[in-house]
């Protein structure tokens, strides 16, 4: 009977293990599907970002076109800066053409009293 009673121990021993073994595995399985998860989080993230990112690149384009525009309208836009002597008047104004330049340094060189610049 020792042997019949040493095999049913073997058998207990086994079925104790199996369980162990289950329960492990069963742990394993939920740690694996919260890392799926996690790597779905972190893969959606990414997916935004990039969309993010290429937003940022299409505004960033379309403000750089923007200020090539601005930065060529200056240059084609002409400066002239005035001042009396008497010190009181300062001033900077902007021509859209050259014609409105040449003509308004007309009227101011024709103005009398204009500290000299008609002389």
């Amino acid at each position: 009977m020792a042997a019949g009673g040493g095999c049913g121990e073997t058998v207990d021993q086994y079925r104790a293990e199996v369980e162990r073994l289950t329960r492990e595995l069963a742990e394993a399985n939920r740690e694996k599907i919260r890392a799926a998860e996690c790597g779905l989080v972190v893969l959606e993230e990414n997916q935004t970002l990039k969309q993010q990112y290429s937003d940022l690149e299409v505004e960033q384009e379309t403000l750089k076109h923007e200020l090539e525009q601005l930065q060529e309208g200056l240059r084609s836009k002409h400066w002239l800066e005035l001042s009396v002597k008497s010190g009181q008047v300062d001033c900077r104004v902007l021509f859209t053409t050259p014609q409105k330049e040449i003509a308004l340094c007309q009227k101011t060189l024709a103005v009398p009293g204009n500290g000299g610049f008609g002389m």
